[in-house]
């Protein structure tokens, strides 16, 4: 299924996909700006740590998961599922229960974000 789908011709060419592929990395990797709302409760030398840490892990799991994305499903099934594809993933490797703690999980990453907005308001307006 990769091969097949690695040798499927390119919408718009390789720049378009590479430029979008590579602003979609990037919204993968927002939230890395809210680690420094908590710069000032933490130890000289931890932040650039901390940031490390975010960055190795990112590297590893994105590109993970898009290739066994392509691995397992043909082009159709990822361009139809583009709002749950890790959900369906979920679903289609172990049944309901994976796509809803996925999707449970994401709302906890997306509500955590909103606090940690709200932490670094409240730090600004103090």
């Amino acid at each position: 299924m990769l091969a097949a789908n690695w040798s499927h011709p390119l919408p718009g060419g390789v720049w378009r996909a590479v430029f979008f592929g590579f602003s979609a990395a990037m919204l993968g990797v927002s939230g890395f700006e809210s680690s420094a709302n908590f710069i000032e409760e933490q130890k000289p030398g931890v932040f650039p740590k901390t940031l490390r840490n975010m960055w190795a892990i990112v590297a590893v799991f994105n590109p993970a998961i898009s290739l066994l994305a392509l691995s397992l499903f043909p082009l159709s099934t990822i361009t139809s599922h583009t709002e749950d594809l890790l959900a369906h993933m979920g679903f289609i490797a172990a049944g309901p229960w994976l796509r809803t703690a996925v999707s449970i999980d994401a709302v906890l990453v997306l509500s955590g974000a909103v606090l940690t907005s709200y932490v670094g308001v409240t730090g600004l307006v103090r």
